[in-house]
């Protein structure tokens, strides 16, 4: 909106007046600029170049940037827009949004606003707030490298390790049980699964199929799904487990330390009705949105308590 409002970069510097909501006035600098704590705008700014925010700052009206924005500690922003990379330094405080076409790091305890969006990676640090993150690819700290051998066991059809008495197989293969369903550590099915109950898959399983579960779904360490997961209660992927396509929960979401939901290449949701929590190192490729606000967590606080209903 404020794009369109100043017009595309350069204009020639000076004040000019538009209109969004209600009358404003833009500021357009030609070059980089150096926003100190002691200044106080009253108009929109539109950047040129680079912008460096000084510690403490607030920068009260929305800001367009033609290059990068570095943003000191404890700064507050209405609303910033940049062409260029963005860093936040901790502490940062974005009241409405935040968007970049390259790449946005953000810093311990920043509060990102309604949404915060990316062209390149998003990569968040400790104690993050957030409700929408938008990028081809969003990392809690630093990615994990650490690599498990997935076992290549040839899969057995979903209906083997249902209970006959308890399931059935609808017309299009799908596995039908008004009980719970649990997949054994290291077991490998195809199929996909809609349970009543509670589904639980084991640890280091591998699933080629879709659950969608009426309560709780709890994927176990190093498991991986080659499908899409629906849960009606909460959604706990644990530990560097692999979730490869959407991700949906009416309750809340815990992604695990290293766990990945979506696949590299493909915009992936991971959408939640409540809370979201992203524990260190979790990797999600696409969109994560929540209702009631999301957290990052840091290395030594790696809890997995899911948030009550």
């Amino acid at each position: 909106m404020v794009e369109q409002a100043v017009g595309p970069a350069p204009r020639a510097p000076g004040i000019y007046r538009v209109r969004l909501h209600d009358d404003e006035s833009v500021k357009t600098i030609a070059g980089s600029l150096d926003f100190r704590r002691v200044d106080a705008p009253r108009h929109i700014l539109d950047i040129h170049d680079d912008l460096r925010v000084e510690s403490g700052a607030t920068i009260a009206k929305e800001v367009l940037v033609g290059g990068s924005a570095t943003i000191g500690e404890g700064v507050r922003l209405r609303a910033l827009k940049a062409s260029g990379d963005i860093n936040l330094g901790p502490g940062v405080d974005i009241e409405r949004w935040i968007d970049t076409s390259m790449r946005l790091v953000v810093g311990d305890g920043c509060r990102l606003g309604a949404r915060a969006t990316a062209g390149n990676d998003i990569i968040l640090g400790a104690g993050v707030e957030f409700h929408l993150l938008s990028a081809p690819r969003i990392v809690v700290g630093s990615e994990q490298s650490r690599s498990h051998r997935r076992r290549t066991a040839q899969s057995r059809p979903i209906a083997e390790f249902g209970d006959p008495k308890r399931c059935r197989l609808r017309a299009d293969g799908a596995l039908l049980t008004d009980d719970d369903f649990t997949i054994p550590d290291d077991a490998s099915a195809a199929g996909d699964v809609i349970a009543r109950g509670n589904i639980r898959v084991g640890r280091q399983a591998t699933i080629r199929g879709s659950l969608h579960g009426e309560a709780d779904v709890v994927i176990g360490e190093r498991a991986t799904i080659k499908g899409s997961v629906y849960a009606e209660h909460s959604l706990h992927l644990a530990e560097n487990a692999v979730i490869s396509e959407h991700a949906l929960t009416a309750g809340s979401a815990v992604i695990g330390s290293g766990a990945r939901v979506g696949s590299p290449g493909r915009i992936t949701t991971l959408l939640a009705d409540r809370s979201v929590e992203l524990n260190p190192g979790a990797v999600l490729y696409g969109r994560v949105v929540t209702a009631h606000g999301g957290i990052t967590r840091a290395a030594e606080n790696t809890s997995v308590n899911l948030v009550a209903n």
